[in-house]
């Protein structure tokens, strides 16, 4: 009978977390699509004719060209936009509301995946996960003045599931992930530096590593070259596929432009320091101040090379100021933080209770 209550409750708590996961992805998307204003038109960007190198960025378009630009699919999306908001109606607005409700979806289920391997703890594991909706509305939807690009929540998935994919040794899986990220968005490239770091560091950890450390990079170093490959061969097939398109005017060349001194002007404004203090949710102190309390030592250090690294790349070709340019990192930062929580206070509270 006991056994019969627990499991009632059990399979009550996980109805309750798959409703409440549905309802905050649908609001995540519907105030991200409608509220945001998207800095491609659409149109042009299904058709494969937007500036570089933004069209380079080329698996959305492939995704709305289908959907919202498939003259069959446009007329069932336009019904179903019909008595929604005005900035809601569009097929392409509709499109981009299901594809990005789907893939926050698969972001927070591979973010659970990730924290209950780490922790074993399922109850933890699932609430815990829910720190990637609350870091992503920080960097996506709450900004100065936010545009909405169409592979972001995308490129933010395909962060999160590699780095799962990554800590559960899952390799093969993991390089067709980067394939598919790499169409998406070149930022992807920072996987296979993740891979590395995470297995050259968990290695060094490991007892009796100089025994290990062959074995395991005999098995790793295959995946790895291959996915360096994989996005070279990939990008370059995307440069010569849109070769003839329009640059983007601030751009020198079609693979990237200078924008370090514009950076370091904005950073001289005060109001931008409080826009960069709240990337993910205003975690990023706890990240530095309770550094120690991350129990996978392999996942803190490489988190925090990236994150340099990353910040560094920013510096040089993004715009730092543009938030959003940071929200991959949440893939990162979230499992970072919730072991931080686990281990200073939910580990600890759950050990007092025992008896």
């Amino acid at each position: 009978m006991h056994a019969d209550r627990s499991r009632s409750r059990s399979t009550s708590a996980e109805i309750g977390w798959w409703v409440f996961v549905l309802l905050a992805c649908a609001q995540f998307t519907i105030r991200y699509v409608w509220r945001n204003v998207s800095f491609l038109n659409l149109p042009i960007y299904a058709n494969g004719q937007a500036m570089m190198p933004y069209q380079g960025r080329v698996l959305m378009a492939w995704v709305l060209k289908a959907s919202a630009g498939n003259p069959y699919w446009s007329g069932i999306l336009a019904h179903l936009g019909a008595r929604l908001p005005e900035g809601l109606r569009s097929p392409y607005s509709i499109a981009l509301v299901i594809v990005n409700f789907l893939a926050m979806i698969v972001c927070i289920v591979a973010g659970r995946w990730t924290l209950l391997h780490l922790t074993g703890d399922k109850t933890f594991s699932a609430w815990g996960s829910l720190l990637l909706l609350y870091m992503a509305y920080f960097n996506l939807v709450v900004g100065y003045g936010v545009f909405m690009l169409p592979y972001d929540v995308l490129s933010l998935t395909v962060f999160v599931v590699s780095v799962w994919l990554v800590i559960a040794k899952r390799y093969a899986a993991l390089t067709l992930v980067v394939a598919i990220g790499t169409l998406n968005r070149e930022t992807v490239i920072f996987i296979p530096l993740f891979f590395a770091l995470y297995t050259w560091f968990t290695n060094r950890d490991a007892k009796q590593a100089a025994a290990a450390d062959g074995r395991r990079w005999s098995t790793v170093f295959p995946y790895l070259a291959a996915q360096i490959l994989i996005w070279l061969a990939l990008r370059m097939w995307i440069e010569h596929h849109f070769r003839n398109n329009p640059l983007e005017t601030s751009m020198p060349t079609r693979w990237f432009g200078i924008r370090l001194f514009g950076n370091l002007r904005s950073l001289m404004k005060p109001p931008q320091w409080a826009l960069l203090l709240s990337l993910f949710g205003f975690t990023l102190p706890l990240f530095v101040a309770k550094f120690d309390e991350i129990s996978d030592r392999a996942l803190a250090r490489s988190t925090a090379i990236i994150m340099v690294l990353w910040a560094i790349a920013m510096l040089l070709v993004g715009v730092v100021v543009e938030i959003r340019v940071f929200s991959e990192l949440t893939a990162f930062m979230m499992p970072c933080i919730a072991l931080i929580v686990w281990n200073k206070w939910v580990r600890p509270a759950q050990q007092s209770r025992l008896p």
